[in-house]
């Protein structure tokens, strides 16, 4: 693992520090537990507003989905 975090430039020495570290692996494995009460079988997986994201990640297509997410938040709001 080190050496693999080495070749994608990471620092060494702060790499076999936090890998070593209880509290990373404890993080790691509520991360994972995490990823897979929510079903998540790649990354990157986007939730919005709780609701998985199963479209193309293309930056124009997210903001879009984005926006009128936000949209149908704002109307909801003004509607109440």
């Amino acid at each position: 693992m080190t050496e693999w975090a080495v070749s994608l430039g990471l620092d060494k020495s702060a790499f076999e520090r936090d890998y070593a570290n209880a509290k990373t692996r404890d993080d790691l494995i509520a991360f994972k537990q995490e990823g897979i009460r929510n079903k998540v079988n790649a990354t990157p997986t986007l939730f919005i507003d709780g609701i998985k994201y199963v479209y193309e990640i293309d930056a124009k297509i997210t903001i879009d989905v984005l926006a009128e997410q936000y949209e149908r938040r704002v109307s909801m709001t003004k509607a109440k």
